[in-house]
């Protein structure tokens, strides 16, 4: 039987382009020492994990200096979580970073396949920029969709926002029930 039963949490983080996923990543990353996680990036661009974190890199996977394994997924999320389900142990925890433009809720059904369970989506949101995003028709809609699919939204950049970020957290407190966590200073 697939590890006896035992489904691995797997969590997603989406947003926006910019918005501060990768920051965010590397920031758990950091403290999942003595944790067997898999980090999925299914982004365009190069994986982007601070070079302090890497022990060694090997085509489409990174080995982190804490026990991690990142794999980058551009081709098939299937294939990849199809291997991670050939392992002896389930992992700990999946995290999976989105592509800027991608829709949680599109994703959100493999992470509750055969050995995982969807524990979160967290969206990670531009607080200096929301507004501008979602006004935007050729944006505003995917924006829109991240955030309802929130069950964490993480309001980054507060910081460079002239307001402190005030009307993004009120613009996303009235799209979603989803606590916010705000950050300023990376």
């Amino acid at each position: 039987m697939l590890w006896d039963g035992r489904r691995a949490p797997f969590t997603l983080i989406g947003g926006y382009l910019g918005a501060g996923k990768t920051t965010v990543l590397n920031n758990l990353i950091r403290r999942a020492a003595g944790r067997r996680w898999v980090v999925l990036v299914n982004d365009v661009g190069a994986v982007n994990i601070d070079a302090s974190l890497i022990a060694s890199h090997d085509g489409d996977t990174l080995s982190l200096s804490n026990g991690c394994v990142c794999c980058s997924i551009a081709d098939d999320l299937g294939m990849t979580l199809e291997s991670i389900r050939d392992w002896a142990e389930p992992p700990d925890r999946v995290i999976m970073e989105l592509s800027g433009v991608a829709e949680p809720a599109r994703v959100a059904p493999w992470a509750n396949t055969a050995g995982f369970r969807l524990d979160g989506i967290v969206v990670v949101v531009d607080a200096d920029q929301l507004i501008g995003q979602l006004a935007r028709t050729d944006v505003g809609d995917t924006v829109a969709a991240q955030l309802d699919a929130a069950d964490l939204v993480v309001l980054s950049k507060t910081d460079l926002a002239d307001d402190g970020g005030a009307v993004a957290r009120a613009t996303v407190g009235d799209r979603t029930d989803a606590p916010i966590v705000e950050v300023a200073h990376g």
